[in-house]
């Protein structure tokens, strides 16, 4: 299936979205039981990302329920912040100049 053949608004270009609440309604949820509301209202897609703000998890749809996104990423910022620092200082040691960008 191409992109032209999906059902959806087309758009020429961006927008420009100033609301403080999602642009889906779906994209966040008040408790665990919305989650199952959606699946029963037929309200989902593969894939559906949603945020539950009961118990601060992400759920993803995977077709037949929600399950709880697992990261298997246990670094924090800190941690990246402290590899960003030191890419940065290898980079200053070799001859390669580039403008080195800040990403905090």
């Amino acid at each position: 299936m191409s992109l032209f053949d999906k059902k959806g608004i087309p758009l020429a270009a961006g927008f420009d979205y100033q609301a403080s609440q999602p642009l889906d309604s779906r994209f966040n949820v008040k408790t665990k039981d919305e989650l199952q509301k959606l699946i029963d209202g037929k309200a989902v897609y593969n894939g559906l990302i949603t945020f539950c703000l009961e118990d601060k998890k992400l759920y993803i749809y995977n077709g037949e329920t929600f399950v709880e996104f697992q990261s298997n990423n246990s670094a924090d910022i800190t941690d990246i912040n402290k590899n960003v620092e030191e890419i940065k200082t290898e980079l200053a040691k070799t001859s390669w100049k580039q403008e080195v960008i800040d990403l905090k």
